[in-house]
């Protein structure tokens, strides 16, 4: 599986059903898990030696190392979407305001 992700990259938390029914019964508990629609920038990016795909971990959550591979616990690539910044443009109020500004002038 690809990842279409890079570090330092924000992103958005689409799903939130985390699979950690496997990690309860290693006895490993402590997880920090992203929440629906949390923003996230991506710390880094392994590869998931169970699954052989790609484990995103992130800034501000730190999770327990597997008991057995001593790596900490990442998260599928599929539960997050980027993040769309808009950036505002407000030239074109700019020019209404200008336009506004000679209108009145001439009154």
């Amino acid at each position: 599986m690809d990842c279409e992700f890079v570090v330092g990259q924000k992103v958005v938390c689409v799903y939130d059903h985390f699979y950690t029914e496997d990690c309860e019964i290693l006895g490993i508990s402590g997880f920090q898990l992203p929440a629906l629609g949390e923003i996230l920038v991506i710390r880094d990016i392994l590869l998931d030696e169970i699954f052989q795909s790609p484990s995103l971990l992130f800034e501000g959550l730190t999770n327990p190392l597997h008991p057995y591979f001593k790596c900490e616990f990442g998260f599928t690539p599929r539960a997050f979407r980027p993040l769309v910044e808009k950036k505002t443009d407000i030239s074109v109020f700019q020019k209404v305001l200008i336009k506004l500004d000679e209108t009145l002038e001439t009154v």
